[in-house]
């Protein structure tokens, strides 16, 4: 679990990803790389006709330091879609370039509202800060702090049930966890295609880095390695599939900016079969690298693994599950002219 903890600790808000791509060159060392203007880490291996782009995204939801009050209090505005309610209590590293500076987001004490209901209220990040425990806005800047500095949660890495591992910012770096593996996996392989792997930027805010990467390789085949959110222990929402963590690999069938083609979905799910290698489907919200991919034309399809509490401090997956992708992804490479067909 050590690589995975690592990357999970390394910061990487969207748009200052750039610790996460060297922490990751440094585990590649020996494989070539590229990096384009954006920013995405590009890996090839391999000849053939057929193109295959994998993708994941290197950045993680952050907070970005947007002001500096007179009393030295830090306010600051949300980089990807955070639910307010998690972001009051946490204790934060505000990213300098003289080095981390450790902060809590306070919040007021029952003791000091003035009746029941201001208590009750949901509070928005435009009301809250960081507090630092400077006195003055000078004692902050004398801490190296700076409008526009990236701001991350301290993350705890907790081991449930096992396997099952819980912490911040498993989305995606759980994704290029396993993308690292498959790269190793394929190093050495001889393959029938052009595997493209790319670690891309910006996934959070619109999924810039893969439109940027899927117009440069432009793919036949093309996977997203992400996350799908599914049901707590309450089972809700009700109108998506019941799974769980350890179900295996997650072909995110149906999401709010892509449907795989059924032809493709079933070659896919026969080479799962054949390899013995666990998956399951779903429907979801949200989105991932594979629709700027498809919109080039590519055969796409996200490799997921399932993923509670999404964009939570707990989000919640399963280690076999993470393996079922890096399994399913790498045959996918190895027998990506097979499922052109």
């Amino acid at each position: 679990m050590g690589l995975l903890e690592d990357l999970v600790n390394t910061p990487g808000v969207t748009g200052f990803e750039d610790r996460v791509r060297e922490k990751i060159i440094t585990e590649l060392k020996g494989h070539p790389y590229t990096i384009d203007n954006i920013g995405n880490l590009y890996y090839r291996f391999g000849e053939g006709s057929t193109r295959v782009l994998v993708m994941a995204h290197m950045d993680e939801l952050g907070l970005i330091v947007s002001r500096i009050e007179e009393n030295g209090a830090i306010r600051f505005r949300k980089v990807g879609g955070i639910d307010d309610v998690t972001i009051l209590g946490l204790h934060v590293l505000i990213h300098t370039k003289k080095g981390p500076v450790p902060g809590v987001v306070g919040q007021r004490p029952p003791h000091l509202y003035p009746d029941i209901a201001e208590r009750e209220r949901r509070f928005t990040t435009e009301e809250m800060y960081i507090d630092v425990g400077a006195r003055s806005a000078g004692e902050t800047e004398k801490m190296g702090i700076r409008v526009l500095d990236p701001v991350t949660p301290v993350k705890t890495f907790s081991y449930l049930a096992g396997r099952r591992i819980a912490t911040r910012g498993l989305d995606d770096r759980a994704g290029c966890y396993a993308l690292i593996n498959i790269i190793r996996a394929i190093s050495w392989c001889k393959i029938d295609c052009e595997a493209n792997l790319v670690f891309t930027v910006q996934e959070e805010i619109g999924l810039r880095g893969a439109g940027v990467a899927s117009r440069k390789v432009k793919p036949d085949i093309a996977i997203a390695i992400d996350t799908v959110s599914v049901p707590g222990g309450d089972g809700l929402p009700r109108n998506v599939p019941r799974i769980e963590p350890g179900d295996g690999a997650l072909l995110r069938i149906i999401d709010s900016r892509a449907i795989v083609p059924l032809q493709f979905r079933e070659r896919v799910k026969d080479l799962a079969r054949r390899k013995g290698i666990r998956f399951c489907e779903s429907i979801t919200g949200g989105s991932t690298d594979m629709a700027e991919a498809q919109t080039q034309g590519a055969l796409a399809i996200p490799i997921c693994f399932p993923v509670r509490y999404t964009h939570s401090m707990v989000e919640c997956v399963s280690m076999s599950d993470v393996e079922a992708v890096i399994a399913l992804t790498t045959e996918i490479i190895k027998n990506a002219k097979g499922l052109m067909k």
